[in-house]
């Protein structure tokens, strides 16, 4: 099993010299796991080890599954009919709203609509990512996140 080792802390800045939430502890370094496991999707060497087992329900949604900080979970992929990863969903510790108060498990993921390559390695260029994910809650109050890939050194 791949072990990443360390601790999550969470800090959001206005402007990135503001602090507007600092967190840390188990809950968060337990979410930050849940966190990786789906960007993996921008580390596929991550993928590839020995460790890491794969499944499949069929051909269009493989499984790996990743241990993070201890945190073992499957990793869902969504396939589409040109072999391109579509979508990526995790299990993952958090507490989005509308339950902010109490820490559980919720779907978490990303849309992916764009693909490059980088030094021989295909990942996602064009994601939405957030809470809910395959719910119609992921697009009134879960997503969180647009990102574009411009570029991408792998070391």
């Amino acid at each position: 099993m791949t072990e990443l080792f360390g601790v999550g802390e969470m800090q959001w800045k206005l402007f990135g010299l503001i602090p507007v939430v600092t967190a840390s502890g188990a809950d968060i370094t337990r979410s930050a796991a849940g966190r990786v496991q789906a960007e993996s999707v921008w580390l596929p060497s991550l993928l590839c080890g020995d460790d890491v087992p794969w499944s499949s329900t069929d051909r269009s949604h493989p499984t790996a599954t990743v241990t993070v900080v201890g945190t073992t979970s499957p990793v869902d992929f969504t396939i589409d009919e040109r072999g391109r990863s579509s979508a990526v969903r995790v299990s993952r510790w958090g507490n989005p709203p509308p339950d902010a108060k109490h820490f559980r498990m919720v779907d978490f993921g990303g849309v992916l609509n764009e693909e490059r390559t980088f030094a021989g390695y295909t990942i996602p260029t064009r994601v939405r990512a957030g809470w809910y994910l395959g719910s119609p809650q992921f697009e009134s109050d879960g997503e969180f996140c647009r990102a574009t890939i411009d570029d991408a050194t792998f070391r």
